[in-house]
């Protein structure tokens, strides 16, 4: 789990589980249905996920299936996939 840096109400929960690799974006002025969830960015379950600390609409996240992508939590469209090699357990953005 990982809070917005912007909206101190938001934060994003990756799902590990290989079968439903995706990550939700829950706010907790709605805590009903997630604000965002995201799909078909990785094909394993997701190890770790952080969100942008200089741009709240990025979000990076890594997976059993060797992929690390940035998504934008805006649009849900993957921004950038880095090539596939070694999961890594935590993620982090460089400051």
């Amino acid at each position: 789990m990982m809070w917005n840096p912007e909206i101190p109400t938001q934060f994003v929960v990756a799902n590990d589980d290989d079968n439903c690799p995706n990550f939700n974006i829950w706010d907790l002025r709605n805590p009903a249905y997630p604000v965002a969830t995201f799909q078909n960015i990785h094909s394993a379950g997701i190890l770790s996920a952080a969100w942008c600390l200089s741009d709240e609409n990025l979000v990076v996240s890594s997976g059993k299936d060797g992929r690390t992508a940035v998504t934008n939590f805006k649009t849900g469209e993957k921004v950038l996939e880095f090539p596939t090699g070694a999961s890594h357990a935590k993620i982090a953005w460089s400051n």
